[in-house]
């Protein structure tokens, strides 16, 4: 590095000021790349390489991997029928302190479902499949209540059920693989 503005020396110290500017030129002490454009990214300094194998390594590199190794120790792949460490006297697998299946799980996705469908049937249909699922009132009670025959409860239940059982299918096939409706 050349500049007017630079030292020109160490003070008192005319041999490391020989050394500084050796061949015209400010010897900084810094390791630095020029990169296509011309730019240069300062690097490392020269106090901080280390030579092995015949090549000069940056004391970063090395702190950066032993850093990354130090840390790979702190995880350890284990089984998850290994024990597990804790305070009590009971031997406790890891496995045993996973999570399980809900039971109910499938009943929330069905009731989302049949709550997405239910939109697609009448009203007066939709009211007897409350009546006779929700309110569990038999086919005769909710003839007295509508105010039709227990054969018309029996037949708008046989069909609100047929339309809820294709449209939940309908719901839960893949839209590339539904039949179009003809």
């Amino acid at each position: 590095m050349r500049a007017p503005w630079l030292t020109q020396g160490y003070f008192n110290n005319p041999e490391g000021s020989e050394q500084l500017w050796a061949g015209g030129y400010l010897h900084t002490s810094d390791i630095a790349v020029v990169d296509a454009n011309g730019s240069v990214h300062i690097t490392d300094r020269i106090k901080d390489v280390i030579k092995t194998g015949g090549e000069w390594v940056s004391s970063l590199d090395i702190e950066d991997i032993i850093d990354a190794l130090q840390a790979i120790q702190a995880y350890e792949a284990l089984s998850l029928d290994a024990p597990r460490p804790g305070a009590d006297d009971d031997v406790m697998a890891y496995g045993d302190a996973m999570g399980r299946d809900d039971e109910r799980f499938e009943l929330v996705e069905l009731d989302a479902t049949i709550t997405a469908v239910l939109e697609h049937i009448p009203p007066r249909e939709r009211l007897i499949l409350r009546m006779r699922f929700v309110e569990d009132l038999t086919q005769t009670e909710i003839a007295a209540r509508v105010g039709i025959s227990q054969m018309q409860v029996s037949r708008l239940l046989r069909r609100s059920l047929d339309q809820l059982r294709a449209l939940t299918q309908e719901a839960r096939t893949p839209l590339g693989q539904r039949k179009e409706a003809l």
